[in-house]
């Protein structure tokens, strides 16, 4: 056998060679891990300003379970609590501990902002706590969508 023949038999027992030693034909290459994506829970923003016995306004909506961001006002001459009630009072004598969901509150003249997760859906009486608000009418309702 020539050389030039000896040379060209050796790369093609070499290239079927190769070829053999290539696996089962499946890929090298690693697939990427699946990305995620992370979720935040919904938010709601609401406002309320407190003057002497009332809320402005004196209705407010939230989403169930949404964290809610509130700012709440106190432009009365005295303290005004923001008390959202789980089932709804008559008067300050049947206001108790227990029925309260959340509160807050703010001295006259002074302003915050508080951040809260948003109770269950329904319609929740908001009342101020300060002994003679409530009666006198400084009341209102707030209404909390979803499942």
């Amino acid at each position: 056998m020539k050389p030039t023949v000896r040379y060209a038999a050796f790369l093609m027992a070499a290239a079927v060679l190769a070829a053999a030693c290539g696996g089962s034909g499946s890929s090298d290459t690693v697939a990427a891990p699946e990305a995620t994506i992370a979720t935040s829970p919904p938010t709601s923003d609401i406002t309320a300003t407190a003057e002497d016995f009332l809320f402005t306004p004196d209705a407010w909506t939230a989403g169930a379970g949404s964290e809610v961001t509130f700012e709440f006002e106190n432009q009365g001459s005295v303290t005004h609590t923001w008390i959202i009630l789980s089932s709804p009072t008559e008067s300050e004598s049947e206001l108790s501990e227990d029925l309260i969901v959340f509160e807050t509150s703010a001295e006259a003249g002074e302003a915050v902002t508080i951040t809260f997760t948003a109770p269950a859906a329904g319609t929740y009486q908001v009342i101020c706590k300060v002994p003679g608000h409530f009666s006198a009418g400084m009341e209102g309702l707030l209404t909390v969508t979803g499942a």
